[in-house]
């Protein structure tokens, strides 16, 4: 009921006040109306869900297939570029007596990053220790005996066998 319908129903120039149940009777009238609009959300839902279901079942076996080899595909691209900057970090450790180890840690993708890593580490150990290991096993007043490049690369502490290669980086140079 809209509010001219009120005022004609009552008077035209009267005013009409409506009960708390008057009111609470209005309220409840509009709302089911409402709600009535909605009555069938539930039925809808399970429709769609129902629908959902019958166009997954509805593919094909070599849908199926295809997003699979999808799948594998993008799998194997990701092992194929992890085998080559794994050889690209050999090469670069094999040409520059950096540890592979260490390389494989920096950054860098490419033989060419990867190699500009390995002469920047190069540069800084040997300005950590800019004197070169002398040749004579220590017997200039140096302490200790000198160790092989196997032998350092035969350190399993990696601390050490880093301060081992610093202490005779002239054996990869």
């Amino acid at each position: 009921m809209t509010t001219e319908q009120l005022g004609s129903e009552t008077g035209e120039g009267q005013d009409k006040t409506f009960t708390q149940s008057e009111l609470d009777t209005i309220i409840k009238d509009r709302l089911s109306r409402e709600r009535a609009k909605y009555a069938d959300y539930e039925d809808l839902k399970a429709k769609a869900a129902a629908y959902d279901e019958s166009q997954e079942a509805a593919k094909t076996e070599l849908q199926k297939a295809l997003e699979r080899a999808e799948k594998a595909e993008a799998a194997v691209n990701a092992y194929q570029a992890e085998a080559a900057r794994n050889k690209a970090v050999q090469a670069v450790a094999a040409a520059t007596g950096v540890d592979a180890g260490i390389l494989g840690l920096m950054r860098g993708d490419s033989q060419e990053e990867i190699q500009a890593n390995a002469d920047a580490l190069k540069a800084k150990m040997q300005a950590v220790n800019p004197y070169p290991a002398t040749h004579d096993n220590g017997s200039s007043g140096a302490s200790g005996t000198r160790l092989t490049k196997a032998e350092i690369l035969g350190i399993t502490d990696e601390r050490k066998r880093l301060e081992a290669i610093k202490q005779n980086i002239d054996l990869w140079e």
